[in-house]
């Protein structure tokens, strides 16, 4: 079965055939896949967000543990070293 490309045109499409009691039940549960969506991207943030403060706390209290690289092969020396 080859499935269609979900289109706006094809969202309107099917809402203008819907019996308009309907309309309301579509539009509740679009509002509810929407605010999840922006929800889940909040949450998303404030995670990334927390792991970056996690790394900075650890680099103040820990600053000789803390190595840093100008290349990109200075990384892989060094990580070859470590292995």
């Amino acid at each position: 079965m080859v499935e269609t490309p979900v289109t706006l045109e094809r969202v309107e499409a099917v809402l203008r055939d819907l019996p308009p009691q309907q309309l309301k039940a579509v539009l509740l549960f679009a509002e509810f896949v929407r605010e999840r969506t922006h929800q889940e991207e909040d949450e998303d943030e404030e995670e990334l967000w927390s792991l970056i403060e996690s790394d900075r706390a650890y680099r103040v209290e820990h600053p000789d543990e803390v190595e840093t690289y100008s290349t990109a092969e200075e990384m892989l020396a060094a990580l070859g070293d470590a292995a």
